[in-house]
């Protein structure tokens, strides 16, 4: 694999990720088409899908205009597949939704310096990220120096002399107000100091999804600052996610994004959409 030159700079490193296309709650364009083996069937995003849709659109708008190199970490889960015997897809069918998928994240993964993808969630991405994968594949996302595929459950990354930590599944957000980035900051002390006890220098940023909250807390551990950050999604609350949370979860629709040059990390912010159940923990 060919080397690729190191970024150096200011530059805009963007966390993406849980975008469940293919759920009749997740990211979607306007118009898309499936079929059922015989017939072709028109599908146009709903009123609520044309509000977050919108909102994607603005966002990438927004960290365009910067003019910065713009590095993208892909948290996984892009499509919904077909789990827990759900009616709220609209296509049972996971190649399908991949390739809806894959036309909403192409026009901004041609423009950007970096795509780097993980695996996510066996229930929506397929066993070993199947779809994950064959997505990163068909964006020809960029290959970490580890002889993998094009995505991957871990993800080392240097961004500007900042070392990023990037897989999909990490710590869950807490229930309730006063717990809300307990466990992120307990879970990023962890592996701050198991790299320390093992002689490496430890990430500057972890990034994480699942979870659909976006958490920022900062960790000091030996002398080291660490970030770690939980992504926001682009699926808004579904039957599932009703039975398993409290009514103020689950909301949080947007992307993270991180200012880094030279080492640093200047910046630690989310373009969110406005909703009146998104609960932003930024601190």
């Amino acid at each position: 694999m060919r080397k690729q030159k190191m970024l150096t700079g200011r530059v805009k490193v963007l966390g993406v990720g849980d975008t469940h296309v293919g759920s009749t709650l997740g990211l979607a364009p306007p118009k898309w088409y499936t079929t059922d083996g015989q017939n072709r069937i028109e599908h146009t995003h709903s009123p609520l899908q044309q509000i977050v849709y919108e909102h994607w659109k603005s966002a990438w708008g927004r960290q365009f205009k910067t003019g910065l190199p713009l590095v993208v970490f892909n948290t996984a889960d892009d499509i919904d597949g077909h789990h827990h015997d759900t009616f709220q897809v609209w296509s049972k069918d996971p190649r399908e939704q991949s390739d809806v998928a894959v036309s909403l994240f192409l026009p901004y993964r041609q423009k950007v310096a970096r795509w780097y993808a993980c695996k996510g969630t066996p229930a929506h991405a397929g066993q070993s990220g199947t779809w994950d994968e064959y997505i990163a594949q068909q964006l020809g996302a960029d290959r970490p120096d580890d002889g993998g595929g094009f995505s991957s459950y871990m993800l080392k990354v240097e961004v500007s002399g900042v070392d990023f930590n990037v897989a999909h599944h990490g710590p869950r957000p807490g229930r309730r107000v006063w717990t809300l980035g307990d466990t992120a900051r307990q879970y990023a002390k962890t592996i701050v100091m198991d790299e320390l006890m093992s002689g490496n220098k430890p990430p500057d940023v972890i990034l994480r999804g699942h979870v659909h909250t976006c958490i920022h807390e900062t960790v000091r551990v030996a002398g080291h600052e660490c970030h770690m950050i939980v992504v926001p999604a682009w699926q808004l609350r579904t039957e599932f996610i009703n039975m398993v949370v409290t009514e103020h979860d689950i909301a949080d629709i947007g992307m993270a994004v991180i200012d880094v040059e030279d080492g640093r990390v200047l910046d630690v912010s989310f373009d969110m959409m406005n909703l009146p159940e998104s609960r932003r923990a930024v601190a």
